[in-house]
């Protein structure tokens, strides 16, 4: 494996089963570099010890390993969940995304131990990129036509922390750790994910969809990594501190009012139901109705929009009630659903499926949106998380935008010094025709 951060790697197996990579201190650089001119070798370590200064909470640091584990169900779901409390996105979501078995994906996760404990976690995932993805949509047809003739040049494996089935890649620390203790379980991570890397052929890694409120953490430890930044699509929230479904309507624009008291008129035939579990030919519509929206849509990040047919089931399955889908159906048949997790004061839109010809007929698009607005004030919920799509429609509805980014890094001398001048120069909400349209007006959240 790539050394990283001055620590050789040894593969071991402690007694939970887990592949370990234990992190020995070696030689510092700059001493082998004075040896090599002559000096003595204890007067070139007195002179490195004099540069590098002890490290805070160093007895915390040499007890933490970090491990790769090939599933989550490696890791206990308890001792997960307590890492990442009262968030529905839990061992049993990214379980559920393991089951679903997607082809273009490969799912597993990064933990580190202190002792027995788990102190440290965050989800992994491999997938094949297309380059041009993180170029302007204008060069989207030479990429297509790169890609075509000569896929090695357009492709690259890519190994990240995250999961194309979130919208936020969340860290997992141990409460009670300090900003110091989590600074050295983030580096332990990183450096796990280098040496994965490494073990595996894979040049680029990335951090995807960090919340600007981890910026940082993350900008401090990544920088020594020699990671680069880029902007990701932001998340739109809406905040909710209404009294009821009219208190909401009367926060919006006077032409917005109108055009929602129309819709909602079209819509009145469309009988609403809000499920936990559906039964398998319910299931099947759901699918269906998936399908029908992935075909209609604009644009298309491939892999990284994979959701696959079983992904419903799992999730619906295996959340034990965080996961439920609204239905909406005129005359008994179903035109559309929206599945969606609910956490604590938050509910996490996922994905919606559209009958189109329909939809646009009885306006389901805005019924499901008033829908959601009315279920989560009706249980006291606070805010209502809406994805990264259709900006400019969103934010006249009272949303605002959560910033989001991606740190990167390529292993090659020449293609990694490219990157990291380039890539943040196209990031992925600079070419979102949306924010363009919004510009300076973009309502970001502070």
């Amino acid at each position: 494996m790539e050394q990283a951060q001055g620590f050789e790697a040894e593969e071991s197996h402690d007694r939970f089963g887990y592949s370990a990579v234990d992190l020995t201190p070696r030689f510092a650089p700059q001493a082998m570099d004075l040896i090599g001119e002559g000096w003595e070798e204890d007067t070139a370590f007195e002179a490195v010890e004099e540069e590098v200064a002890p490290e805070p909470c160093s007895s915390f640091a040499t007890r933490i390993r970090v491990r790769h584990v090939e599933t989550i169900t490696d890791v206990d779901c308890d001792a997960w969940n307590q890492l990442f409390p009262d968030m529905a996105e839990n061992w049993d979501y990214f379980r559920s995304c393991e089951d679903s078995k997607p082809e273009l994906l490969k799912l597993s996760a990064m933990v580190v131990f202190d002792g027995t404990n788990l102190v440290g976690a965050v989800p992994v995932f491999i997938v094949d990129y297309r380059l041009d993805m993180s170029l302007p949509s204008a060069l989207n047809g030479f990429g297509t036509f790169i890609d075509r003739v000569a896929p090695n040049l357009m492709r690259m494996p890519v190994l990240g922390f995250g999961s194309p089935m979130s919208e936020t890649c969340v860290f997992g620390f141990a409460s009670g750790l300090s900003f110091q203790e989590k600074k050295m379980v983030l580096k332990e991570l990183v450096s796990g994910l280098l040496d994965y890397a490494k073990e595996i052929g894979v040049k680029l890694t990335a951090i995807k969809d960090v919340p600007e409120s981890d910026r940082e953490l993350m900008d401090e430890v990544l920088d020594q990594f020699r990671f680069a930044r880029m902007g990701s699509l932001p998340v739109a929230k809406l905040d909710l501190p209404f009294q009821d479904l009219s208190d909401y309507l009367r926060s919006l624009g006077a032409n917005m009012r109108k055009d929602l008291k129309r819709k909602i008129n079209q819509s009145r035939d469309v009988k609403v139901e809000v499920r936990a579990r559906v039964e398998p030919d319910l299931l099947d519509e759901i699918v269906a109705l998936y399908h029908e929206t992935q075909a209609n849509r604009s644009s298309s990040f491939e892999a990284f929009d994979e959701v696959p047919d079983a992904y419903f089931d799992h999730v619906l399955k295996n959340m034990k009630g965080l996961a439920r889908v609204m239905l909406f159906r005129i005359d008994g048949r179903l035109i559309g659903f929206n599945l969606f997790l609910q956490e604590g004061n938050r509910v996490i839109g996922k994905f919606v499926g559209m009958h189109y010809e329909l939809s646009r007929k009885y306006n389901i698009y805005f019924k499901n949106w008033l829908e959601m607005v009315s279920y989560c004030l009706e249980n006291e919920i606070g805010e209502l998380q809406t994805g990264q799509t259709t900006y400019a429609i969103k934010t006249k509805l009272g949303c605002r935008l959560k910033r989001s980014w991606i740190y990167f890094r390529h292993e090659g001398r020449v293609v990694g010094s490219l990157f990291k001048a380039l890539g943040p120069k196209f990031g992925l909400d600079m070419d979102d025709p949306d924010l363009k349209k919004l510009g300076c007006a973009a309502p970001y959240v502070d």
